[in-house]
């Protein structure tokens, strides 16, 4: 039995080892210790260490496994084993060169160009507006979903130039930035450019938002009606003549607000109440986009063009909170009034004298009227805002071959603004003593003076 014991005791062999990193000689954990034929396994401990016990048999060897380890073979020596692995990449991948002809005729490199096809696609249904889709869009960044306003690069968001048909839009937003008066039913496509716009843009910090009017079409009369969760809105277009056989068209869109519409009818009614709002505000704005053309010859276009809006909001401030009395100076029972009209006209008549020879001139006139006004007991405010702007731009295309274009030509702008102002302001003057309760001051007896100035600006010429 002791003979017997002892042979098959000598069968059995153990093997110790430890696998290291073959850079850092550092033990490398949880690595497979597979012992072939029979495929016992074991794992590394955490110091690279392990053991195993097996029954010794003819072509043994040991091979180590370890995921981003190239994997070690082991035949010689096999009862104590030291293993270095060495770091292999888990993917190799292959090069792929891509070859593209560049357009000649588009050589602008921070030029994003955005189709009515993208803009619809982007926009919500409560406030559609085309610039949702340029907020997405590399190095530009936005406060939020309500914001039309864009940042480029770090720049501000007064530093970006808005045209409408080639025509400057000084202030293109409504609600102090939340929306935008391109409207996505009658934009048909927006050249954005971050960057190295081109000359006749003029200057810029930022970039440069061109949007262009879609026209109306010649083939039949069309349009639409829709109201959404917060405003409505219809088009109609259709040629000017014989359907098919012109190139006369014509396009008409407005949108309004009409939530402020039926609170106000239901308050009428009685089915709410002023307290029932609890001084919630209600911002409300109109909009219309008109556009004709006319084929005036087989070699000229004529384009008449306009934008209106109308802006508006009554606040009454009421629960006022002690911060913002301190810190904005509003008190209950004050109110605040604003509205604010809007509008750009514009006509732009084309000229091809030939094939490789292209004349355009364009006019435009923007104005906004702001009244503002906030009702305070003690100081009130009013001041309009007037400003008005007249441009004329000439654009020459010349192509000499089919390789290359020229552009030239020239860009005129006036600019005049206008101010009036009036306020009542309380002083109270050196010396004087009113017996009243600690903290309180009656301002009926309070002397106040009264402020108005008018200012006009001159005419500014820039070409």
């Amino acid at each position: 039995l002791i003979l017997m014991s002892s042979i098959v005791y000598s069968q059995d062999m153990e093997i110790y080892g430890k696998v290291v990193d073959s850079v850092t000689k550092k033990g490398i954990g949880d690595a497979r210790v597979i012992l072939f034929p029979s495929g016992k396994t074991t794992k590394t401990k955490s110091n690279g260490n392990f053991y195993l016990k097996a029954e010794k048999t003819d072509g043994m060897f040991v091979q180590i496994i370890k995921a981003g380890y190239r994997s070690k073979k082991v035949r010689n020596n096999i009862t104590e084993i030291y293993a270095e692995l060495s770091l292999t990449t888990k993917v190799t991948g292959q090069r792929i060169k891509v070859r593209g002809k560049r357009d000649r005729k588009k050589v602008v490199v921070s030029r994003q160009k955005v189709d009515k096809r993208m803009i619809k696609r982007s926009t919500t249904q409560v406030f559609a507006d085309s610039v949702q889709t340029l907020k997405t869009l590399p190095g530009v960044v936005s406060t939020g979903d309500f914001s039309a306003l864009m940042y480029i690069r770090g720049g501000d968001s007064y530093e970006i130039m808005n045209f409408y048909n080639k025509v400057l839009l000084p202030d293109a937003y409504v609600w102090d930035g939340r929306m935008s008066v391109f409207n996505p039913d009658i934009v048909e496509s927006i050249d954005f450019y971050t960057g190295a716009f081109p000359a006749q843009y003029g200057n810029a910090m930022s970039g440069i938002l061109d949007a262009h009017m879609k026209a109306g079409r010649t083939d039949r009369w069309g349009g639409f009606v829709d109201i959404s969760m917060a405003t409505f809105s219809a088009l109609v277009e259709g040629p000017l003549g014989e359907p098919g056989k012109t190139n006369d068209s014509f396009l008409i869109g407005v949108r309004r607000t009409h939530y402020d519409l039926a609170i106000k009818a239901m308050q009428e009614l009685g089915v709410i109440k002023d307290e029932d709002l609890k001084g919630a505000n209600m911002p409300y704005f109109y909009d219309a986009h008109i556009r004709f053309n006319f084929q005036i010859s087989s070699k000229t276009i004529l384009k008449i063009f306009a934008l209106l809006t109308y802006e508006g909001m009554d606040v009454k401030f009421e629960n006022v909170s002690d911060d913002d009395e301190t810190q904005q100076g509003w008190k209950d029972g004050n109110e605040f009034h604003y509205k604010d009209f809007r509008a750009i006209v514009g006509f732009n008549l084309t000229t091809a004298f030939s094939n490789s020879f292209l004349m355009e001139n364009t006019f435009g006139y923007s104005m906004s009227d702001g009244d503002f006004k906030y009702v305070d007991r003690n100081n009130p405010v009013r001041f309009e805002n007037i400003y008005h702007y007249f441009t004329y731009r000439n654009d020459l295309t010349i192509k000499p071959d089919n390789r290359n274009i020229i552009k030239t030509g020239v860009n005129f702008l006036m600019f005049m603004w206008n101010l009036d102002m009036s306020m009542i302001q309380n002083s109270i003057p050196d010396g004087f003593h009113e017996v009243v309760a600690p903290g309180t001051v009656d301002y009926s007896v309070v002397p106040n003076y009264q402020y108005d100035i008018s200012y006009k600006t001159k005419t500014y010429f820039i070409p």
